[in-house]
């Protein structure tokens, strides 16, 4: 499945400053994007069949252990956990390292599974679920909590329109998903941002041109400023399911919204 990579641009307001240059994902060290607040980076899992969908499992899977967890993001504070694969037998040997902010290797374990557990969601969820409590007790409390970290204003994803297939609700959720991994409260109430997606697609006859342009906007309507996004992807392939491809294009628009959002504030 192709990634959206993103061309993205970010507009403000008068009074809110001037904002950094526009935020392209280029495969620098993750450690380093200065938008987010997440205390645990998980990589992709090198030789599984799903090195990225592996990953994500176990993020969610820490987060369910309320670990601040994302696969995408960090900065110069996060933990880094490194899975890998290999094979074992008729099993497969899943080796976990965890790496702390200075980058030394922290500690290590490791994981048998069944040959097939990676190559579905749902054995990934179950094998994701079975590592993160021994990954939690590697990390002891030196990890960054959720309650630790310093709240973002209360942010509203109030939805997406324009999308082909299921894009409207599949992007609206990841975009809050990223976000409340990031550590920001998602609230229908007494929110002090929101965000809205709108998406144009232009069809082409070997491939479609895909823009998304994602929106904050003040409680009193003022609009505090914009992000866009622009690829190709194959002709039909966002005709129906968008899949991962939601999460692939919320991850990579994250830092920049974070970092919109970090600059408006939450109010005196």
């Amino acid at each position: 499945m192709k990634r959206l990579l993103p061309l993205v641009v970010m507009l403000a307001v008068a009074g809110c400053g001037e904002l950094p240059q526009p935020f392209r994902h280029t495969g620098d060290n993750p450690l380093l994007d200065p938008g987010t607040r997440a205390g645990i980076v998980v990589l992709p899992v090198a030789a599984a069949p799903q090195p990225a969908e592996m990953a994500e499992a176990v993020a969610e899977a820490l987060r369910k252990a309320d670990m601040l967890a994302t696969t995408t993001g960090g900065n110069a504070g996060s933990w880094l956990v490194e899975g890998s694969a290999g094979r074992e037998g008729q099993r497969v040997l899943l080796t976990w390292r965890v790496w702390d902010p200075e980058h030394r290797l922290y500690a290590s374990t490791s994981q048998s599974v069944a040959a097939t557990a990676l190559s579905n969601t749902q054995g990934m969820t179950r094998t994701a679920a079975e590592a993160a409590p021994a990954l939690a007790a590697l990390m002891g409390d030196h990890y960054v909590k959720k309650a630790a970290l310093p709240q973002g204003p209360a942010v509203v994803v109030r939805g997406v329109k324009g999308a082909p297939g299921d894009g409207n609700d599949a992007l609206a959720r990841a975009m809050a998903k990223s976000l409340q991994a990031s550590g920001y409260r998602i609230t229908p109430k007494d929110w002090q941002a929101a965000i809205d997606g709108r998406v144009k697609l232009d069809k082409g006859p070997a491939q479609d041109h895909v823009q998304i342009e994602w929106i904050v906007v003040a409680p009193d309507g003022t609009e505090l400023g914009r992000l866009r996004q622009a690829n190709q992807v194959p002709h039909g392939q966002l005709d129906r399911r968008w899949g991962r491809i939601a999460g692939f294009v919320a991850e990579a628009a994250a830092p920049g919204v974070t970092e919109l959002l970090d600059r408006v504030g939450a109010p005196e």
